[in-house]
């Protein structure tokens, strides 16, 4: 979805360029970081479901249970304004 927007703002906004194709390309990228933390959530959840131990979890992914935690409720709140932008920006 985001790579269709950067598209149509390249077609549509090729006399703009600038602030529009930057902010297009931050989308993109928060998309890009959002799908890795998602990965590693999904990663330590099966190890969980699989009764793997948390040293072991850590060990593989680096990721201690707080850090978990914090990056659960981090993939949240990056999910969240994506719902209730346009109600900011109106």
């Amino acid at each position: 979805m985001v790579q269709e927007f950067v598209e149509t703002v390249r077609q549509y906004a090729v006399d703009i360029g600038g602030e529009i194709l930057t902010y297009a390309e931050e989308l993109k990228q928060e998309g890009k970081l959002e799908g890795k933390m998602e990965g590693k959530i999904e990663t330590i959840e099966s190890l969980l479901a699989v009764g793997a131990e948390w040293a072991l979890i850590t060990t593989a992914t680096g990721i201690t249970p707080p850090q978990f935690r914090l990056l659960k409720e981090q993939l949240r709140q990056a999910a969240a304004p994506s719902a209730g932008g346009d109600q900011k920006a109106a």
